[in-house]
């Protein structure tokens, strides 16, 4: 499980890719490319048949870690949709380095939490979200250790730091459920994950696959399933953005082409296999991948049934109605975040500023609702 969050490999959708050099101070070694296996071939896999007469482009993607939540990339890339569209897709999973490898020219589009997309606005960086991956709710599973059967029976919950929708969550249920509790934050999985096993924190919040090992060694349980509205208070927060992707502004207008491409390929292996095929078959996909070595088949098929029903809300689409939502989730979500004072109303955290779906309506069609 380790290797699989903290792999550094990249893998690619066609071609043998040219090494590049690593310009930002935080990711100051080398970076070598490799080309990854053969794509995989889909009964459901229907080939563009305007590949062969497009000029090929090159996109770089950077994602914090090889879960199954991040199915949505590793699908199409080993199924060749990217290929299809005569687009050369390189994948590296580079932890909480997503900004960084945007900000140095190391990568185009990166796909992690939302509030990554907005953290860098504060320093005169621009962005745009340019695809809704993952709805809130899939950080927002509690875990807790076997004594513990309520949210307000935890004393310490553990979630990741830093921009991150788990401590988001964290400090938002604690009003929520009105319960009290300190908040620790962590700078990475394995490391939470092994204060949660030592017992050192009686809870945790974010993702259902990051705490599967845990689960399945009966360690822990599942304390509240976000899925479940039953168990929720009114007025708990729906329809916010928890994961996307995006890139700097001005990048992404230069490489257009490229970016309509990779969003077009994305919604054919949304629609003709990630929504279509069941999980063990899936499992099976992302099975052929290096990244996913590290897990078992059974395990990526358990995560895969749990985070499904989290994907590309709305198809990706993220419209101006749902984004005073999503501000408003990441304002309340405290001081780790540093996003108190977003307001909708001003202009640097505007929709119109930090969200461009120009390149979904160009590759996908803009949606009839919401």
């Amino acid at each position: 499980m380790r290797d699989a969050i903290r792999g550094r490999s990249w893998q690619t959708s066609s071609r043998t890719p040219r090494g590049f050099v690593a310009t930002s101070i935080f990711l100051c070694s080398l970076v070598a490319f490799s080309a990854c296996a053969p794509s995989v071939s889909s009964a459901s896999h229907s080939p563009s048949s305007a590949s062969s007469t497009k000029e090929r482009l090159s996109l770089k993607v950077a994602l914090g870690a090889a879960l199954a939540t991040n199915a949505w990339f590793w699908i199409p890339l080993t199924l060749g949709y990217f290929n299809d569209e005569a687009l050369d897709v390189e994948g590296k999973n580079v932890g909480v380095n997503v900004v960084t490898a945007l900000a140095s020219g190391q990568a185009d589009i990166g796909s992690i939490g939302t509030p990554n997309a907005l953290t860098p606005v504060k320093n005169g960086v621009e962005t745009s979200i340019i695809y809704n991956t993952t709805d809130a709710i899939g950080a927002g599973f509690v875990f807790g250790q076997k004594t513990i059967s309520s949210i307000q029976e935890c004393k310490r919950v553990a979630a990741l730091g830093g921009a991150s929708s788990g401590i988001t969550w964290a400090s938002i249920m604690m009003r929520q459920f009105s319960a009290k509790y300190d908040i620790v934050p962590f700078t990475d999985q394995s490391t939470l994950q092994a204060s949660m096993a030592a017992g050192a924190v009686d809870c945790a919040v974010g993702s259902y696959p990051n705490f599967s090992p845990l689960l399945k060694d009966g360690r822990v349980h599942v304390v509240l399933d976000p899925r479940d509205s039953s168990k929720l208070p009114a007025g708990f927060p729906r329809n916010v953005s928890a994961g996307a992707y995006f890139g700097i502004t001005d990048n992404l207008k230069a490489k257009r082409e490229a970016v309509v491409r990779f969003l077009r390929a994305t919604d054919r292996a949304l629609h003709d296999v990630i929504m279509k095929q069941t999980p063990q078959q899936l499992a099976a996909i992302l099975k052929k991948d290096s990244n996913f070595q590290a897990q078992s088949e059974a395990d990526l098929a358990e995560q895969i049934g749990v985070v499904r029903d989290y994907y590309a809300p709305l198809n990706g689409y993220l419209p101006a109605s749902l984004w005073p939502a999503t501000v408003q989730f990441y304002k309340d979500g405290g001081p780790s975040l540093g996003l108190e004072s977003m307001d909708v109303a001003v202009p640097q955290w505007s929709y119109e500023r930090r969200v461009d779906m120009s390149y979904f309506e160009t590759a996908i069609g803009k949606p009839t609702a919401p």
